[in-house]
């Protein structure tokens, strides 16, 4: 397993790309029949009437493919916590076969006041399919474990 990137060793302006996941049509209507019984996100018939004109994933499942992208990072943060995202727009809607990545660039860090073992970084998340289309983007908000010995 690859050690993780303590605080010290993130930088802003730094980017990074990865993953791939299917969007399934039965993962689609899985998540939908749970999360958000919308008919565009259940029934094809149903689905041609709407805005999508066709079967849609709901945001809920976009936001739970982006978390799990997340943990697919070959170069993990030492992760202490996620503390919350800052906006949050669904530009595209995720469609049955669409093949998703996840695309993360570092736009700030800074010092936990409270806790001086740990650092707060912020990234620009985005979940892009195979044509770089943004379907989801966030700014989230971690905290992360600074390197053992960097606090005195």
């Amino acid at each position: 397993m690859t050690e993780p990137l303590y605080f010290e060793d993130i930088h802003v302006g730094v980017a990074h790309e990865w993953g791939a996941y299917e969007l399934t049509e039965t993962e689609i209507i899985e998540m939908a029949t749970r999360f958000d019984p919308q008919p565009w996100h259940l029934d094809h018939d149903a689905a041609k009437d709407s805005v999508f004109g066709e079967l849609v994933a709901c945001a809920c499942h976009l936001q739970c493919v982006m978390s799990a992208l997340h943990f697919q990072n070959p170069q993990p943060m030492a992760l202490a916590a996620g503390l919350g995202q800052k906006g949050g727009r669904f530009a595209a809607p995720g469609r049955i076969g669409d093949v998703l990545r996840l695309r993360l660039e570092v736009i700030d860090k800074r010092l936990s006041s409270s806790r001086p073992t740990m650092g707060i970084i912020e990234v620009d998340n985005a979940l892009v399919d195979a044509d770089d289309r943004v379907l989801y983007s966030n700014i989230g908000v971690i905290l992360v474990h600074r390197r053992p010995g960097a606090v005195a």
